[in-house]
């Protein structure tokens, strides 16, 4: 991501973290239900959600699974991670930080699920194989990585996309299901499940996967 782009982007997050929730929240209904529904959480778990924003998937999870051993979150924007913080204050299991989702600084095989919602479309092609490759890394023997966003498959979608670049400038691509399961492909994953759905105003892919050497031992 380059410095501009990551200045539109935090500029653009710091403008509406204070209402994210509450505009966008028949968005974030349905697509936290839907990743909650393929994640099929265990006690115990350690996930990763990369761009967590306003920590709403966070605490979903949470709900779903109280007995998670921890549930971690990255973002860029500052301004999302305080509303986080302030819903996500009392939960002794969460960890929240302020970084850059290029350079995922946690342990090796750390985690054994990794989600990422509403990201990609920040991301150029490069660094978005960045983040799964290094996402590959963080996930434990067997673990799972749950990808979701703005789907270019449908006419809709691709034109939504000129109005989506002049609301949210930072805005750098939409993939369709091909190019998305492409990269998860060329970034060492196996992809697991895949499925178009809607949300809001908009047709969403969703991405699951595992580390092909993963699905190698256990066959």
């Amino acid at each position: 991501m380059t410095s501009v782009v990551e200045k539109k982007l935090i500029s653009h997050y710091r403008r509406l973290a204070s209402k994210y929730d509450t505009r966008f929240s028949s968005y974030l209904d349905r697509v936290i239900a839907k990743i909650i529904e393929k994640t099929n959480l265990q006690p115990s778990d350690k996930i990763l959600d990369i761009g967590c924003g306003t920590g709403e998937l966070l605490i979903k999870m949470y709900r779903a699974e109280p007995r998670v051993g921890e549930l971690a979150g990255i973002d860029a924007s500052e301004a999302m991670l305080r509303q986080a913080e302030k819903k996500l204050k009392n939960m002794s299991v969460v960890r929240l930080r302020h970084g850059d989702i290029l350079q995922l600084s946690y342990p090796k095989h750390y985690f054994n699920i990794i989600t990422m919602t509403g990201v990609a479309h920040y991301l150029s092609e490069p660094d978005l194989r960045v983040v799964l490759e290094n996402a590959r890394e963080c996930l434990m023997p067997g673990g799972r990585i749950l990808v979701a966003d703005i789907a270019s498959d449908s006419v809709a979608m691709r034109l939504g996309y000129i109005l989506k670049r002049i609301l949210d400038p930072a805005t750098i691509s939409l993939y369709s299901m091909k190019s998305i399961t492409d990269l998860f492909v060329s970034a060492g994953f196996e992809v697991t499940d895949t499925e178009l759905f809607h949300a809001g105003i908009f047709d969403l892919y969703l991405v699951k996967a595992q580390p092909r050497e993963s699905l190698k031992n256990t066959s």
